[in-house]
């Protein structure tokens, strides 16, 4: 069964959440191609506590603003992209089940759970 993308926007937020069967994406919504006319509205409401997310990101990398994207796979694959102060510009940092850091796998076993919850909540209707 074939799902199209759910998109989560908030007049609280300047983030934006994509949700597919294959991944999530959360990102600032200036760093999209989102055009909220491409998409048709629903009535179904998505509660997401990104602050919960923020906060286990933000142990992990520091006090940076970033984007995510949760891939849906064996290896639960995580993209983090963010601007670490050694770097001139953001860049992928990509951490999944495995990777040589106990505090990566950590942040995967908290978040991983949460992205496949936030998934199903958001194709049950698609």
């Amino acid at each position: 069964m074939h799902h199209y993308t759910y998109v989560g926007v908030s007049n609280l937020t300047s983030r934006i959440i994509s949700i597919h069967e294959a991944g999530i994406e959360i990102a600032e919504r200036a760093e999209t191609l989102f055009f909220e006319t491409d998409y048709a509205k629903t009535s179904h409401t998505l509660h997401c506590d990104l602050g919960k997310i923020d906060k286990l990101v933000k142990a992990y990398i520091g006090p940076l603003e970033y984007g995510m994207l949760v891939r849906f796979n064996e290896e639960q694959h995580i993209t983090l992209t963010y601007h670490s102060p050694t770097n001139e510009r953001a860049k992928d940092y990509d951490i999944f089940l495995g990777y040589p850091d106990s505090r990566a796998e950590q942040l995967i076993e908290k978040i991983y759970p949460f992205m496949e919850i936030l998934k199903e909540s958001a194709l049950q209707h698609g």
